[in-house]
Parts: structure tokens; sequence; C-alpha cells
């Protein structure tokens, strides 16, 4: 008996220190709902700026133009849910001498960072944006859930916004980009442009369940012995 509670501490200290040492995992979007703002014109169309599906994935030169007052919604998998960081992408071209409010100073663009702790059913609304005839969604009557950063594309660029989450009360589902660079009286003709964004999470270790096991097996052990001592007195 007095062994079996000398290897308890042992093994729940080992169990602590998997779970301690486990590294987080990173995932790009797999899916995107966009709600396209306006491109004032742009013929963004001929360039496949306005595909949504070009901010999927890891960063690979292309990027999707929101358009001024655009929202996008990005799911991720295999991670259905994170708790760890966000990482966001920006595509800039040409210099950028990044402003105190972390955008640049050229073409001043930001958007507003949101987490949706809820899984979502969404219907698209008939329309269709992009080159690949992209369906869209209407966003706006969504509830955009807990505003966890505002991020200019100065600070954005390569290699990327990362935002610390894990002191937050998830997990998440989604996260939500909502393009606000009209109000910062920019230029820009597209509004924020997103390369790619990831999440991180930290997986459960693989051994866990077994060392979970263990424990129990000499928890019934000792169990057993103590059973046996008090028949036998």
């Amino acid at each position: 008996m007095i062994k079996v509670r000398l290897l308890l501490p042992i093994i729940a200290g080992a169990m602590l220190a998997m779970v301690s040492s486990a590294t987080a995992a990173s995932y790009y979007a797999s899916s995107v709902f966009a709600d396209p703002g306006s491109l004032s014109g742009r013929a963004d169309s001929n360039t496949g700026r306005d595909n949504p599906s070009n901010a999927l994935g890891a960063p690979n030169g292309d990027f999707y133009s929101m358009g001024l007052g655009g929202m996008a919604l990005f799911g991720f998998s295999p991670a259905t849910t994170f708790d760890q960081d966000v990482l966001l992408i920006e595509t800039t071209n040409g210099s950028c001498s990044v402003q105190p409010d972390g955008s640049c100073q050229q073409y001043p663009e930001a958007v507003e960072v949101y987490l949706i702790n809820t899984p979502l059913v969404l219907s698209d609304d008939g329309g269709t944006h992009g080159p690949g005839g992209e369906a869209t969604y209407d966003l706006s009557s969504l509830v955009l859930g807990s505003l966890i950063a505002t991020v200019g594309n100065g600070d954005a660029g390569a290699p990327g916004y990362s935002i610390d989450i894990s002191g937050l009360e998830g997990p998440f589902y989604y996260v939500l980009l909502k393009d606000i660079s009209a109000s910062l009286g920019s230029i820009s003709k597209d509004g924020f442009d997103v390369a790619a964004i990831s999440v991180s999470v930290v997986p459960l270790p693989a051994a866990l369940p077994l060392y979970g096991a263990g424990i129990a097996v000499m928890g019934f052990i000792g169990w057993r012995r103590k059973r046996k001592a008090s028949a036998t007195t």
C-alpha cells in the first residue's frame, strides 16, 4: 500500500508535465463566409483579389480584398474549436510607414477582430462574388461576439499580427473580421487585404488516457490490498 501511495504522486506529476509541455498546433482557415464591402469601382474581378478563397490555407501570394466595410467569417479544420492564438496576415503592396494606430500611412486599412463562441448554420443570400462566383452571406445581423483587437495593415504584414486569446473564456468556433478602413479616412479602394489567418490549439497528449488508466489500476490495486488486510484482521 505504501508503494501505491508513493507511485500515485509520481504518475500525477508525469501527467501534469505532459500537459504543460504540449505544444500548440496551428491551423489555417479552411472555410470563409464573405459579406463583401465596396470596392469603389475597381475591376478586381479581373485580378482575382475579390475571391474570398484566396484567404484560405497558408500564405501563397494570393489575398482577399474585403472591400470597404466588408465582413468575413472564418472557420478552421480539423480544429473545430480553438483557444490559444489568432494570427492575421495582411498583404500591402509597396512601402508601408506604420502609424501609431498600426496602419500604413500611404493606404491606411484596418479590421476589427471578433471571436464567435457558438456554432453557426449560415445560408447564402443568393448573391455571388469574385471571379469564381463565390456565394455571399449577409453577416450584418450576426451577433459579433467578443472584440479582441483592432488590427492595422501596417502591423499585420508578414509574418503577421498575433493575438493571444489564451486568457479568454473559450473555446471559440470562428474568427470574424470587419473592415473599418473608411473610418481612418483612407484613400484605399478595396479595404483590408487578407493573405491568411490561423488559430492555435493545445492538443490533448496522446498518452494522457494511458496515464489516467494507470492511475485507475493503481487505485484498484490499493483498494484490493486494503480489503484483504481488513479481511485478515
